[in-house]
């Protein structure tokens, strides 16, 4: 038996090494876009400019910035600020080995460590300095908690429950779709568990009213109708099927190729199998009966709920909230149900010898392939401000000015070392009162003359944003080559002669010669 033990224990250990290296391979080689400078611009702020930031934006919470305020005192290059999500997402592989060793066994948690340690899109949000990875974990072991309160009515349990939810609900607004989730889940167990739904309601209730009150504050304070979320689009009924082939593959996929469907249909498969578990009843309810529910409530109602806010309803001010990043909590029980699918399924007769090993070639093939496309592709990329910074730095002569705009201030910040002279455009209401291009060329020289500029060349970046609700590039990088020339692009193409462009993931970069009309 300690044998056996120890065997399990170095299979758990060369998942985790494997896990390790996924994400800390090539972990500064991407450029930091734009939210992830912005994790780098909170994380040397002050905590009353800290929360005073994350007042106004409307758009996250305070507890990973706190962390992250902390981490940053060890750096804030990519590799070390990025390294605080790769600790949470590698710290993930253990617990969901552990949840699925507790709900059926350890076959159920090695395999589910596993798909997490390969899973392109865990390995992704990994490499990314947000509260992603730090999210999923935190929501996995919540439900950790509960499903150890289903064996045994520990009050250490409880209180890890009521740490863990505090930690997820302080960690992204849509955590709260988890304690939903749970809601959901005792309301129809509440005949069977009515102690344990009166202890579940009194933990949820603590950590929720730190979030409660975070909300109101800010509600009352600035309101949500402002938050910068504005860019999301409208979501469509099919959205669910999409996320879980993203989290299948990841977001390095085109996904008009048949060929990723392989895995996503590998995927799916064994989901009907736990629903064996939902279906039948009995009273009390069985262990794994309850752990079925409970894993299906966490990924579905989250999803039924986020696709019903984010459709277009025609309402006055509506906004939207799909994004698959949002929901990156679900991530652990798609995978936990299809591990114990896999397992359930490889049980009988039929399948003992070929089942596992024809799942695991479906799943493998398109997995590294993803792989490949985050690591080597850049087409598949985050927005390149480094290699466009790069570009800049490279070809700048005495005389050239960089035009941008406010919000392109961030990360030219970050990644320029000695900074061209630069004029802020107005934003686009600004510009739209400002008028036609004389009045354009006014401004500017009016900026220059001000600012005793004599400019001979400009510069000008253009970003587009990933607005593809499950990270898919192909639109944004699409845009990057053939979205319409906008004002500014416009007047300096009519005015002046075009000496130089450049395509990146996400940005398209322009020179032109002022001392050369077209």
């Amino acid at each position: 038996m300690e044998h056996l033990f120890s065997h399990r224990r170095r299979q758990l250990l060369v998942i985790l090494l494997l896990a390790f290296g996924l994400r800390i391979y090539r972990l500064g080689g991407q450029s930091l876009w734009w939210d992830e400078i912005m994790t780098v611009a909170r994380a040397s702020m002050t905590v009353p400019e800290l929360l005073e930031n994350l007042f106004e934006s409307r758009t996250h919470l305070p507890i990973y910035f706190f962390l992250i305020q902390a981490w940053g005192h060890i750096g804030r290059s990519e590799f070390i600020i990025r390294y605080f999500s790769v600790l949470c997402a590698v710290l993930t592989i253990p617990v969901i080995y552990r949840t699925g060793r507790l709900i059926a066994g350890y076959k159920v948690g090695l395999l589910a460590a596993f798909l997490l340690a390969v899973s392109p899109l865990h390995i992704w949000y990994a490499q990314e300095a947000r509260m992603y990875t730090f999210l999923a974990l935190t929501a996995l072991t919540a439900n950790w908690f509960l499903l150890r309160l289903f064996k045994r009515d520990d009050w250490r349990d409880w209180v890890g429950y009521s740490l863990a939810m505090l930690l997820t609900l302080g960690s992204h607004y849509l955590g709260v779709l988890i304690l939903i989730a749970h809601y959901v889940f005792f309301t129809f167990h509440y005949r069977q568990n009515k102690k344990r739904f009166r202890k579940w309601f009194i933990s949820a209730s603590v950590a929720g009213a730190a979030f409660t009150a975070w909300f109101l504050a800010v509600y009352f304070t600035y309101t949500f109708s402002q938050a910068a979320i504005g860019w999301i689009k409208p979501a469509h009924w099919y959205e669910p099927i999409v996320t879980l082939l993203a989290f299948s593959l990841g977001r390095t996929i085109d996904p008009e190729r048949p060929f990723f469907y392989l895995a996503f249909f590998a995927t799916l498969l064994p989901l009907p199998a736990t629903l064996y578990f939902i279906r039948r009843t009995q009273t009390p309810l069985s262990y794994d009966r309850l752990a079925a529910r409970l894993l299906w409530a966490w990924l579905a109602v989250p999803l039924i709920l986020i696709t019903l806010i984010s459709l277009d309803w025609s309402i006055p001010d509506q906004r939207f909230i799909y994004m698959d990043r949002y929901i990156i909590s679900l991530l652990p029980a798609f995978i936990l149900l299809v591990a114990w699918g896999v397992v359930i399924l490889a049980r009988r007769p039929w399948a003992k010898q070929w089942l596992l090993p024809v799942f695991m070639g479906l799943i493998l093939l398109p997995t590294a392939v993803s792989l490949g496309n985050l690591y080597f592709d850049p087409t598949y990329g985050r927005e390149a401000w480094k290699t466009a910074v790069s570009q800049i730095a490279s070809d700048k002569q005495t005389g050239d000015i960089l035009l941008l705009t406010r919000g392109q201030i961030l990360p030219l910040a970050y990644y320029e070392d000695e900074q061209l002279p630069r004029v802020i455009l107005p934003s686009s209401s600004e510009s739209a009162e400002i008028g036609d291009e004389n009045a354009l060329s006014q401004a500017l020289a009016s900026e220059l003359a001000a600012r005793n500029l004599e400019a001979q060349r400009v510069w000008i970046i253009r970003s587009f944003d990933n607005a593809n609700p499950h990270g898919f590039p192909q639109t944004r990088n699409q845009a990057v080559l053939s979205a319409p020339l906008n004002p500014y692009e416009t007047w300096l193409m009519e005015d002046y002669l075009q000496i130089g462009q450049w395509y990146f993931p996400g940005i398209r970069l322009n020179l032109y010669d002022l001392q050369r009309n077209e």
